[in-house]
């Protein structure tokens, strides 16, 4: 005749390990994940180039000095402004066109 055997129900201390396990091997998984997310993310903000070459830094030409100008404020007071354009030496050509030097 065969015995049927009854395993008893699990402590709740039991209970409780399997849950803290489990949450903690879901911790260690999405902290390996976000480590890799960003490990990521830094190579191809810092490290991946575009491929392209740089454009030369524009050379300053020549600068046009413009006249002081008084602006009317509130209460009173006053703003003086003065002004003065850099263009660069390729602009050059076209600023002293606009400006009616040449």
């Amino acid at each position: 005749m065969a015995t049927a055997t009854l395993k008893s129900a699990p402590d709740a201390g039991e209970a409780k390990d399997d849950g803290k396990k489990s949450k903690k091997k879901l911790f260690i998984i999405a902290g390996a994940v976000l480590a890799l997310v960003g490990a990521a993310a830094a190579y191809f903000l810092l490290f991946a180039g575009s491929g392209k070459a740089e454009e030369p830094k524009p050379e300053p030409g020549a600068i046009a000095a413009l006249d002081a100008i008084t602006i009317n404020l509130a209460d009173g007071h006053f703003l003086k402004l003065k002004m003065a354009l850099q263009a660069t030496k390729a602009w050059v050509p076209q600023l002293i066109r606009v400006l009616g030097h040449g």
